[in-house]
């Protein structure tokens, strides 16, 4: 399977290894796999509303996978697929993977992780995981079904 990968940017850490990144949201290129249009969209400071959140959710990096063009498909569709996805290190040490199959369908056109990876990780000095402000996130998609 392709793999493909989107270059994510404006990561500001601070000397007290505190990220404060802009935009709110990134998006990847539309891309399509196994016969599906995909999106890949990237919170860097979380995903979860604060009236709903019982947990520090801004220390937390959110990525989601999005189903494109879900409204035009026809009644009853679904999608599935395995998904990994990786905050690469630039430094060759290991990467934060997430691997789950996911489920798509007219009530959920995107999934993924509200908590992929601890912004603290990602900000601390040398760790690798940031390059000039840029994180690399690359994903593969196995088994994706129609149904």
């Amino acid at each position: 399977m392709p793999r493909p990968h989107a270059c994510y940017t404006g990561f500001n850490c601070p000397p007290d290894a505190r990220c404060v990144p802009v935009p709110l949201v990134q998006r990847s290129r539309i891309f399509n796999i196994g016969g599906v249009t995909w999106l890949v969209s990237l919170f860097p400071a979380g995903n979860v509303l604060p009236k709903v959140r019982n947990h520090n959710a801004t220390a937390f990096v959110s990525v989601y996978i999005e189903i494109v063009g879900a409204a035009g498909l026809a009644a009853g569709w679904s999608r599935s697929a395995k998904v990994t996805a990786a905050i690469e290190n630039a430094n060759n040490q290991s990467r934060i993977a997430r691997s789950e199959r996911l489920t798509f369908d007219a009530a959920c056109v995107d999934n993924g992780w509200n908590e992929f990876a601890p912004l603290t990780t990602i900000c601390e000095e040398g760790s690798g995981f940031l390059q000039n402000g840029a994180l690399i996130l690359s994903f593969q998609f196995q088994h994706v079904r129609m149904h």
